[in-house]
């Protein structure tokens, strides 16, 4: 096959994907809707969450045959928020930790309600990606998320720094749900 010329591959690349061009949705964030807004907004960086597929070895007459074996999801995204005046994101995440477990009695709510009903303390997220004139390309849910991790925030009376959040959050899957040609 010959080397592709130029034309091709400008037919074919079109504009090249941007990595500023996404939204992080919580849609039912436990702690009340009035927080579902901020996260999305405030949501700086994030990753597309990946997936590895074992491989299963069969060796047979001195050969050595791979198969694929379970798809295994690493369970974590880490996600920047930046801050505002307000502590709107450190207010909501602490919020929700609480509903995760309590920090004076270390109770708190079923993952996903539990038998007496009620809402749980893991929500589905929405991983959207645009195109540059804001199209959705691809949409990605990740199934039952919850904060597992909030690092300190770093404060400096010697500077006026940006106040950022790294959380961590856990979820069990995520499946391509939207998009071109779902």
């Amino acid at each position: 096959m010959p080397v592709p010329q130029l034309g091709r591959v400008m037919s074919v690349i079109k504009d090249p994907m941007v990595s500023d061009h996404f939204t992080l949705e919580i849609p039912m964030v436990p702690t009340g809707a009035g927080d579902v807004e901020p996260l999305m907004i405030h949501c700086q960086s994030t990753v597309k969450p990946g997936v590895t597929v074992d491989e299963v070895l069969v060796a047979l007459f001195g050969h050595t045959f791979v198969y694929a074996g379970r798809k295994v999801f690493n369970h974590d995204l880490n996600v920047t928020f930046v801050e505002n005046v307000r502590g709107t994101i450190m207010r909501t995440i602490e919020k929700w930790d609480e509903l995760i477990r309590g920090s004076q009695t270390q109770h708190g709510r079923f993952k996903n309600g539990g038998s007496g009903g009620g809402n749980g303390y893991a929500a589905d997220g929405k991983l959207k990606i645009y195109d540059n004139p804001g199209d959705l390309v691809l949409e990605y849910t990740l199934y039952n998320m919850w904060p597992a991790s909030l690092p300190e925030a770093a404060l400096d009376g010697t500077a006026s720094n940006l106040i950022t959040h790294s959380v961590g959050f856990k979820y069990d899957w995520y499946d391509r749900t939207g998009g071109y040609s779902s």
